[in-house]
């Protein structure tokens, strides 16, 4: 299958809202109306992986003079595991750089193990943790983990 990134606009918001509800159930996903919103501030950074049957994944990253932190990532349930996400936040990171951005946050659930490794991998490290941040469907209160890399200067 092959894949393409791509800018998103506010045509995409229907199709990213979609997408986002599939991806983080059972809890809520964002709507369309959320992402509307989002995709008409300047200040976001907005991509989609487009695959062979439509709309993969996504990644918003909203920037504040030449800091970005990166609103959420998601990607197709069937279709994780195999490097769609690393692609994403890889293309955001291009674009960030490019646009003269000098680091880029997140925060990770901490029993996300497997975005928390990506993140690792791609050069995030740990700057602190939200205690009780998340909260699950069952009420169970999840920490979030804070972490950012420096873009500039770098590949």
């Amino acid at each position: 299958m092959s894949y393409n990134i791509a800018p998103a606009t506010g045509a995409d918001a229907a199709q990213l809202s979609a997408l986002h509800i599939k991806a983080f159930a059972p809890l809520a996903g964002w709507t369309r109306a959320e992402f509307t919103q989002m995709l008409s501030l300047d200040s976001t950074l907005a991509l989609c992986l487009n695959g062979d049957t439509g709309l993969a994944g996504l990644i918003l990253v909203q920037t504040v003079l030449d800091t970005a932190d990166m609103l959420t990532l998601a990607v197709a349930p069937a279709l994780r595991r195999s490097g769609l996400a690393r692609a994403l936040v890889e293309a955001a990171m291009d674009v960030l750089r490019a646009q003269g951005v000098q680091r880029m946050m997140l925060d990770v659930a901490a029993d996300n193990l497997p975005a928390f490794a990506l993140y690792q991998t791609l050069g995030f490290a740990q700057d602190a943790r939200r205690l009780g941040y998340y909260k699950r469907g069952d009420g169970l209160r999840v920490d979030a983990v804070l972490m950012s890399r420096v873009l500039a200067g770098q590949s």
